[in-house]
């Protein structure tokens, strides 16, 4: 659940790349109505390779950096993976990130295929679009010959039906055009993504879960600056809505109350929330929530909450509520060490604080999957914390 909860902002990448207008009348019906070219185009999507995460389940293990294709992996390096695979299931973030892949396809290859059909009539800025898809006049016209032989248009949508096309040269273009904006639509980070020395030992450490916000950063900021940048504005208004309700509801889902009351009452924190679990300013935030949990200055969401007004302006985005100094700066291995040590050191005084509560209760192993994660928090951690007072 929480894993989900957090990934609801990809709804507002299809805005952000497609448009509003696109997303209400194409990838809405794709998605709940009968329409045999949205089928089509579903089937299309998975046979290409860009709906497939309930297949590999390799969703969880990318963002937590636990597999690479091309690494050689120890007994233990593959005993993560099968675990990931396994928790991928049980929180459901393989059946939310096919959704969003499947809208996604539909949209994509609707907005292909209205270019390839009419390229000649097309403007400037969707010609652009198809060349960076790799998709020129002349492969444009082979496309369209092979939809117009094979294909079905619907309402509006077009199944190409590219299983039975006999141009394998634009059947391929047509995969890899597929899956190259799907990708970048619901963010799916590739090897180019991080630089050469997060992929060292030591690199892969300290950035372990922080190589998806490069990947954002490039795919979603930088994209849409060069792109169009009122649909940019468009999914920053959006996913900020979005990445609001996922800040209360993630407080709510641990038990925790007053941060969750704390948000309504200082709307300048709840915005910066909101728009720190974008993603669209990935990197700025990284350097100002690790900031702040190291020297204590406010960073972002202080200037949020000063503009505002907000009567406490001491808060920090929920994404960095639990974690300490030593975990912001050197990832969350590091923060597992500053965990034990908090433990260590309460247990042999003697004196278990709510602080070391909740280190004991982040070591739990799947404390973090739908529904034992509240009642671990909800129903232990209030008994445990009334032990400590």
């Amino acid at each position: 659940m929480g894993m989900v909860l957090s990934s609801l902002t990809d709804a507002a990448r299809l805005v952000g790349v497609h448009g509003v207008r696109a997303t209400m009348r194409e990838a809405v019906p794709g998605l709940v109505k009968g329409i045999k070219a949205a089928q089509i185009n579903k089937a299309d999507a998975k046979a290409l390779g860009a709906v497939t995460e309930r297949v590999l389940q390799s969703r969880l293990a990318s963002l937590a950096d636990l597999q690479d294709p091309y690494r050689y992996g120890s007994k233990f390096e593959r005993y993560l993976s099968n675990a990931s695979n396994v928790f991928t299931k049980a929180t459901g973030l393989g059946w939310w990130n096919d959704t969003m892949k499947t809208m996604a396809s539909v949209m994509t290859q609707n907005r292909m295929m209205r270019n390839a059909l009419n390229y000649a009539g097309a403007d400037a800025r969707e010609k652009a679009y198809m060349a960076y898809l790799g998709i020129d006049e002349d492969m444009a016209q082979r496309i369209a010959g092979q939809f117009r032989k094979h294909g079905v248009e619907e309402d509006g949508i077009y199944g190409a039906n590219v299983g039975d096309w006999d141009d394998d040269l634009a059947a391929r273009a047509w995969g890899a055009a597929l899956n190259k904006d799907v990708d970048r639509t619901i963010i799916t980070k590739g090897v180019a993504d991080t630089p050469l020395w997060m992929k060292t030992n030591w690199g892969k450490l300290i950035m372990q879960f922080k190589s998806f916000g490069l990947a954002s950063h490039q795919r979603v900021l930088i994209a849409g600056l060069q792109e169009r940048p009122h649909r940019l504005a468009e999914q920053m208004v959006f996913a900020t809505a979005i990445g609001m309700l996922v800040a209360w509801l993630k407080y709510k889902e641990r038990g925790d109350d007053e941060e969750a009351e704390r948000l309504l009452n200082n709307p300048g924190l709840w915005i910066a929330d909101g728009l720190d679990r974008t993603g669209i300013l990935s990197l700025p935030f990284e350097i100002s929530n690790t900031a702040e949990k190291v020297v204590g200055v406010g960073g972002i969401s202080g200037a949020f909450s000063a503009l505002a007004g907000d009567e406490d302006r001491g808060g920090t985005v929920s994404r960095y509520a639990n974690r300490g100094a030593l975990g912001a700066v050197l990832g969350t291995s590091a923060g597992l060490f500053e965990d034990l040590a908090t433990i260590a050191e309460q247990l042999s005084a003697g004196d278990l604080k709510k602080s070391g509560v909740n280190a004991m209760l982040r070591q739990l192993p799947g404390a973090t999957l739908p529904g034992v994660r509240t009642a671990i928090h909800v129903g232990a951690k209030p008994l445990l914390h009334g032990e400590t007072e």
